[in-house]
């Protein structure tokens, strides 16, 4: 797929609704998302920094009303925007909304927007002329003919507004409980490549536009993979009043010179040792993490006799543990003793 052919999208929703909608999106071939906003202050600094962004999908119960919409659309006139009024809006609500200039259409409650990313396309078409097509991916991409001559856009039709949509399946929020605690563990054995699987769920599971934090207990190999720096770390979640997960996080961007891809990590402290920390402050950073993010992986430290809480405290809090053992002898003997110790814990 070209990716220049795909028209550029920022979508602005609360919570739930954005994420889900920005997962649906992956992989589409006729829109790319930008970047996602589920606050207002959040959403105008990106509208005032990305400067390629073509479309504005936002749903209106981010706004106070209509006044508070139009403010902000009019102080970004080049953005085509939908909006998503809800189910019981009025017929003037929807005359006021349809009638602001950089307002192409929009739907009446919840929308699955795979759906409507035609409809999207199209009415940028109408606005900037016709936009390069998308082609598959194939050794034979070169021998495609050149596209005709493109003709001048029809007018654009009157702006309309469907009726009601079926509600989406939110694909990637947090569950009422918090989000899923997936912990790669090696039992009491080290070297046999959990690190590097915990690293690559992470980044897989965030380029699927699930919004990951991985705590990287098992240090000092993430931050060297990463180049990360040592500081921030999970201490200063200790050593903070407010913010405390934001104070302790570093992000890790790709996709670009935008860096559109990304995920939290947090590190712990190199070769972290026993006495160092407690259960009870180890255990508040991970719940912490599990309540703000749908994917929490953990980068379990290998048990050595005796316990150590960086090891216990995660498999604790786990809702799955995934053991990564080398195939062979010791590794059998090393999955048994992994095991009764996972025992012993439930």
């Amino acid at each position: 797929m070209d990716q220049d052919s795909r028209v550029l999208a920022l979508l602005a929703a609360p919570t739930k609704r954005v994420r889900a909608w920005y997962t649906s999106l992956v992989g589409n071939p006729l829109i790319m998302v930008a970047s996602y906003s589920d606050d207002l202050s959040d959403l105008q600094r990106k509208l005032e920094t990305m400067s390629d962004v073509e479309v504005l999908v936002l749903d209106a119960e981010l706004f106070g009303g209509p006044d508070e919409l139009r403010a902000m659309l009019e102080a970004f006139p080049d953005v085509i925007t939908f909006v998503i009024l809800p189910p019981e809006a009025g017929q003037p609500e929807i005359e006021t909304v349809l009638s602001m200039p950089t307002v192409a259409g929009g739907w009446r409650g919840d929308v699955k927007l795979p759906e409507v990313v035609g409809e999207i396309r199209d009415a940028v078409e109408r606005v900037r002329g016709p936009l390069p097509q998308p082609v598959p991916a194939s050794p034979v991409a070169s021998f495609i003919p050149e596209a005709p001559e493109p003709v001048a856009p029809a007018p654009p039709p009157a702006k309309t507004l469907p009726m009601e949509v079926s509600s989406p399946s939110p694909a990637s929020p947090p569950p009422p409980g918090g989000g899923r605690v997936v912990a790669f563990w090696s039992g009491p054995s080290g070297g046999t490549g959990c690190t590097t699987l915990a690293l690559a769920f992470s980044a897989l599971a965030a380029s699927r536009g699930i919004d990951t934090i991985l705590l990287a207990f098992s240090e000092p190999a993430v931050s060297i993979y990463l180049h990360l720096d040592r500081v921030p770390n999970v201490e200063s979640f200790f050593t903070v009043q407010k913010d405390r997960l934001q104070a302790a996080m570093q992000r890790v961007g790709w996709g670009g010179q935008s860096n559109r891809v990304g995920m939290q990590v947090i590190l712990g402290p190199a070769r972290p040792r026993d006495g160092k920390i407690t259960k009870e402050q180890l255990s508040s950073v991970i719940e912490a993490a599990r309540a703000a993010y749908p994917i929490v992986v953990v980068d379990v430290p290998s048990l050595p006799p005796g316990g150590n809480p960086w090891s216990m405290e995660p498999l604790r809090h786990a809702t799955d543990i995934v053991l990564v053992m080398a195939p062979i002898l010791t590794g059998i003997s090393a999955t048994v003793e992994a095991l009764a110790t996972l025992d012993e814990l439930s």
